[in-house]
């Protein structure tokens, strides 16, 4: 089955589980790895922002918990890269043996509008297997 783009509403948060699927061993998260929608065929290849954040996950729910980074990190890719990769390794977060949540979402409709944007940035279905996101 082809992949589709993901597109959610402006100012909503989106989380993501990322099981711990490591055996043995202490591991830290070095990247957050997007594949995103090609986007406009924009020869200026301007710039589209949104925002990245990481969550524990709640053991007796499985529910995103406490947030990691004290301030979202705001994150940009150009529209015509197939490929964003936010390294946070600076940050020295061990990855939990519950898993962690990915939480990304979107500025304002009217960042966005205000920028020269018709649509809103998506987002494709990404094969963790294909690509060592930790």
């Amino acid at each position: 089955m082809k992949s589709l783009d993901v597109l959610f509403p402006y100012n909503l948060k989106n989380a993501v589980y990322v099981p711990n699927e490591f055996k043995e061993g202490t591991h830290s998260i070095k990247n957050i790895v997007f594949e995103t929608r090609k986007g406009f065929d924009d020869p200026n290849s301007r710039y589209i922002l949104f925002i990245v954040n990481l969550m524990t996950v709640d053991t007796i729910t499985s529910l995103p918990k406490d947030i990691l980074f004290k301030e979202d990190l705001a994150v940009g890719k150009r529209e015509n890269q197939k490929l964003l990769y936010v390294d946070i390794s600076d940050y020295k977060i061990a990855f939990p043996k519950e898993g962690i949540f990915v939480v990304l979402s979107l500025y304002d409709q009217e960042y966005y509008e205000s920028h020269g944007f018709k649509e809103r940035p998506g987002w494709s279905n990404t094969n963790k297997k294909k690509l060592k996101v930790f």
